[in-house]
């Protein structure tokens, strides 16, 4: 895993737990008129509580390699979340930085 990986895995995934359920959810980002950002909690799994930490894991990881969650810029090669890499007409993902 890149430490490009672990800084999205910290700071746009988040772990809940109740006791009958485990829920991973990724911070969706709306890069909106680049001036501010929206940002909201989207529900990627849901685990059952006596799921093993390995089940959790692979459950982050599967989101992280999701296109709906987050994209990589096809120019500058950075992994960010989807909605600060919207896609062109084209289909060429690029970053806000890149255009």
């Amino acid at each position: 895993m890149t430490q490009e990986d672990q800084t999205l895995l910290q700071e746009y995934m988040r772990v809940r737990t109740t006791p009958n359920r485990i829920f991973v959810e990724v911070k969706m980002v709306d890069g909106g008129d680049g001036d501010t950002l929206a940002t909201r909690w989207s529900l990627a799994c849901v685990l059952p509580s006596k799921a093993t930490p390995l089940q959790v894991d692979r459950a982050r990881m599967i989101a992280l390699a999701d296109y709906r969650y987050f994209r990589t810029c096809d120019s500058c090669r950075e992994k960010l979340p989807a909605g600060l890499v919207p896609s062109g007409e084209n289909g060429v993902d690029v970053c806000q930085n890149c255009r």
